[in-house]
């Protein structure tokens, strides 16, 4: 009992140190008993944290509760020396979140205190919200919120005011806290925001906006190339500091950057241009500056609607989506012997768009999943029924990298080939060759297990990409499709000719189908001939059609 006096007593002195220590800052306690399991914080931390109670069971519990998930684990590290005996005291900087989800930069302030007998020992701490200055730096930073209550001011004011708005961001920073700890980052941050300051005017506010990016607001009249010229110096700046850290952690930043005229422009718009430009700067590939261009955003709005019409339209059906087939012919008979199947899309808003266009879109969204699963059961269906019009009918369908990595498309085949009683050798799936330039330990288990059900592979587009041959060895594949612009080629050159003899020459020798795509006239076809492909297919002897037109002009 007198042992927990004692504690009492050590815990009390170590509050009037901590506080002592951080004269302007408002602290929240917290207290850590490894041996009763006991663990509590002050319930004024509940009005400044995103905290539901104040006393937990475990040491994880509590500090998960609140802390930001990147940083607990170094937390918690840190804590379990304390506990070990290992120091006597320690500051921790980290993150966590406030009572409005907003992510804070705090310190963790911890004494250790033992019992008379060092029996047993507890933790006290506090936990104290880091300033701006925490960052080392003599001039204060304000949030986010404050620049949008200065650009408010600006936009009431009656006097005009034009600048611009450049979001910062460090390209790995997420890398730096996983790999070096929260502490490198933290000197990261400091370093970039020196940077920043050493290269504007004393005009040009910065903000911290986050844990991890700054915005830079110019109200100068300063215009777009006035910032890239900014950023320049701040990225030159940078490596040198890389350089002089002899590249142990090398870093890079990002921007984007819009401008403004205080009569036009509201804060919100202006930050979806800043977001916008931001963004694609990293989408470029990171370590450079995007310039707001609107043409550029326009383009990205309508992409955004489009994937938005697409996801509506096969949440309602697959309303607007349709398969279109094109006849592939047998070059010696100049027989159909089976059809390709092709995706089309049409909306109110936009009508029929391009397949390059809404494709990538689907690719992108994920969407591509739903609408390959339900153009396979199209096609497949689509076989069988034109089987009774001619035996032995194929038909090829496309699949993207995207569908065989994310979902199960042996599967959802093998399904629809056991309802509809068809043959797997009449299907053949179509990969594109510029989708698979890498081909990983999970790709080629997805195409084996095609091919255990007689699934046959063709490769598609075979010369707009890397033409590595060590395709045809991994994918095992049935067919080749030369694309109609290597083809074309060889119409013109005696070069590509020869070029394409020898490829065509090559699948045969190792068993492989050729089929040459885009042919368009009859004299492209009398060439083509020449060079003994296996199948033609182009405009020359249809269009990719619906179902019911490719019926009348190749069925019946």
């Amino acid at each position: 009992m007198q042992g927990n006096v004692m504690v009492e007593e050590q815990i009390v002195f170590s509050k009037q140190s901590i506080y002592a220590n951080n004269d302007d800052a408002e602290d929240f306690m917290f207290y850590l008993d490894f041996y009763h399991d006991c663990y509590s914080i002050s319930e004024s931390a509940m009005f400044k944290f995103n905290l539901q109670e104040t006393k937990f069971h475990s040491l994880q519990e509590m500090f998960q509760s609140f802390l930001y998930e990147d940083d607990l684990q170094y937390v918690l590290q840190a804590i379990r020396q304390l506990q070990t005996g290992c120091i006597r005291k320690k500051n921790i900087k980290c993150r966590c979140y406030s009572i409005h989800h907003e992510l804070l930069s705090i310190n963790l302030h911890c004494e250790v205190i033992k019992n008379r007998w060092e029996q047993w020992s507890v933790v006290v701490g506090s936990i104290t919200e880091l300033t701006d200055d925490s960052f080392g730096k003599t001039r204060r930073l304000k949030n986010e919120s404050q620049f949008i209550a200065d650009f408010s001011s600006m936009s009431n004011s009656k006097i005009h005011t034009s600048g611009y708005v450049m979001k910062i961001g460090i390209d790995n920073i997420k890398e730096i806290n996983e790999k070096h700890g929260l502490h490198i980052a933290e000197n990261i941050l400091q370093c970039t925001l020196g940077c920043i300051l050493q290269n504007i005017d004393k005009d040009v506010q910065v903000y911290r906006k986050g844990s991890e990016k700054f915005i830079l607001f110019d109200k100068s009249g300063a215009g777009l190339k006035d910032a890239e010229r900014i950023y320049r110096k701040i990225k030159n700046k940078i490596n040198k500091c890389n350089e002089q850290m002899e590249y142990q952690v090398f870093y890079t930043i990002s921007a984007g950057v819009a401008d403004f005229d205080s009569y036009i422009d509201n804060y919100i718009e202006l930050c979806k241009k800043v977001d916008f430009a931001f963004n694609a700067a990293t989408r470029r590939g990171r370590n450079d500056v995007f310039l707001f261009e609107q043409d550029k955003y326009e383009e990205y709005i309508r992409k955004l609607d489009i994937e938005e019409k697409l996801r509506r339209d096969v949440r309602d059906g697959f309303r607007g989506f349709e398969v279109f087939y094109q006849p592939i012919v047998d070059v010696n008979s100049e027989q159909v012997t089976g059809a390709e199947a092709l995706l089309r899309w049409h909306c109110e808003e936009y009508g029929s768009l391009s397949p390059s266009v809404f494709i990538p879109i689907l690719e992108e969204s994920g969407l591509i999943i739903p609408v390959g699963r339900w153009v396979m059961k199209s096609a497949l269906k689509q076989c069988k029924d034109w089987q009774e019009q001619i035996p032995g009918f194929r038909m090829n369908i496309n699949v993207s990298y995207i569908q065989l990595k994310k979902s199960d498309v042996a599967y959802d085949v093998l399904h629809d080939l056991k309802e509809l009683e068809l043959d797997s050798k009449y299907v053949l799936f179509e990969l594109t060759e510029s989708g698979f330039v890498e081909t990983d330990f999970s790709f080629r288990h997805i195409i084996k297990s095609l091919q255990k059900q007689k699934i046959k592979l063709g490769l598609d587009d075979f010369g707009t990409g890397y033409s590595n041959l060590c395709y045809l060895n991994d994918l095992k594949v049935y067919i080749i499709k030369i694309d109609r612009t290597f083809a074309m080629k060889a119409l013109k050159s005696s070069y590509h000719y020869k070029l394409l003899k020898h490829i065509i020459d090559m699948a045969h020798s190792i068993n492989l189908k050729v089929c040459i795509e885009g042919v368009e006239e009859e004299n492209e076809l009398e060439v083509i001939r020449e060079l003994l492909p296996d199948y033609i297919q182009g405009y020359y002897f249809g269009r990719p059609v619906c179902k019911d037109d490719f019926r009348e002009k190749h069925i019946v």
